[in-house]
């Protein structure tokens, strides 16, 4: 079997199967149909015009105990672009059988020049089986509490919003008045050399970081299946990071959200709070996706270099998927149909 190494990134995935909050696997047999091929091609036009979309997801992290004190559970929005390290075409076609019919192969060399990180997983075993032990869940709360710590600085010593700086004093009479909290949290920040721009960029880099933690349910002997290989081979470049002064991803505008919502209303359409349940927002998947910037697109072009498609899927008849195969070959890249295991 020919072996290689790639970063691979696999779309489609609202056709996969989907993996329920207790653990199952619903494996519905999936009849690719001109229509599938369709939206295929226009997935992968997509891909090669604007560059990955970085999907939202929100997990739960649980409650943990620090000593005397009860550190609450809450939810984490991840908004990154995934990958998965691939060895071979039984890697593929497995990853390929659970996450969707088209996995775009990166050169790794290309992609470690836009700062993936890979992902650490936080086996998230019931409260009785901790053993008191939490340090990698106390890394996430931690890291949470930092955040909220630099949000308060930034809020009393830059904050125009007077109705918000008002119930800070009622709330808090014991302390100064509100305006020489101010100017001494901005006397502080002097001394430290923190302006209020790298007071926001520190705080982004630390919910950045939080983004490459994940629970990864491992009482689940489903989950332990069809996830062991995927587990400690994932990447992710992450939404929301400076880079030189400059967002290395921003939002989306309205004529893409548009697109996306006319290629697969039923996934970026779907409001959040019903796409992982427990997420107190409502908003829709489409509208926390974010793109990379214009100027990484050419490097993510050059990055790729095998797409595989499912070989069904493949052989629909479609003339928007030929299209797309077309400008694949256009650009030398390769396309190498692939029965999903």
């Amino acid at each position: 079997m020919e072996t290689f190494e790639y970063f691979a990134h696999t779309t489609g995935g609202h056709l996969a199967p989907i993996i329920q909050s207790d653990g199952t696997v619903s494996r519905v047999p999936v009849r690719w149909t001109s229509d599938s091929a369709t939206h295929a091609g226009r997935l992968i036009k997509l891909f090669l015009e604007v560059g990955p979309i970085l999907t939202p997801e929100y997990i739960d992290i649980p409650s943990i105990s620090f000593g005397d004190r009860q550190s609450e559970g809450f939810p984490v929005l991840q908004n990154r672009f995934c990958m998965t390290v691939v060895r071979n075409e039984a890697d593929i076609a497995q990853h390929m059988s659970i996450f969707g019919p088209i996995t775009f192969c990166l050169r790794p060399s290309q992609v470690f020049m836009l700062g993936p990180v890979s992902v650490s997983y936080i086996p998230a075993v019931n409260e009785d089986e901790r053993l008191g032990l939490d340090t990698s869940l106390g890394i996430v709360h931690r890291l949470r509490e930092l955040s909220s710590f630099l949000q308060d600085v930034e809020l009393l010593g830059f904050s125009q919003d007077d109705e918000v700086l008002r119930l800070i004093e009622e709330q808090r009479p014991e302390c100064f008045p509100i305006g020489q909290v101010r100017q001494k949290v901005l006397e502080i920040l002097s001394i430290l050399r923190m302006d209020h721009s790298r007071l926001l960029q520190l705080d982004r880099t630390i919910h950045a970081v939080a983004q490459g933690f994940y629970p990864c349910g491992a009482n689940s002997e489903v989950r332990e299946k069809y996830f062991q290989y995927f587990w400690e081979r994932e990447w992710r470049v992450i939404a929301g990071v400076a880079l030189g002064g400059d967002r290395s991803t921003i939002p989306l505008t309205d004529e893409l959200r548009a697109s996306l919502m006319d290629i697969n209303y039923s996934y970026f359409g779907l409001p959040i709070d019903q796409f992982d349940l427990g997420c107190p927002l409502s908003s829709r998947v489409v509208d926390s996706c974010r793109r990379f910037s214009p100027s990484f697109i050419d490097h993510f072009l050059a990055a790729i270099e095998t797409v595989f498609i499912d070989r069904d899927l493949h052989d629909c008849d479609s003339p928007v998927l030929q299209d797309a195969i077309q400008v694949l070959n256009s650009l030398h890249i390769r396309i190498v149909p692939i029965s999903a295991s």
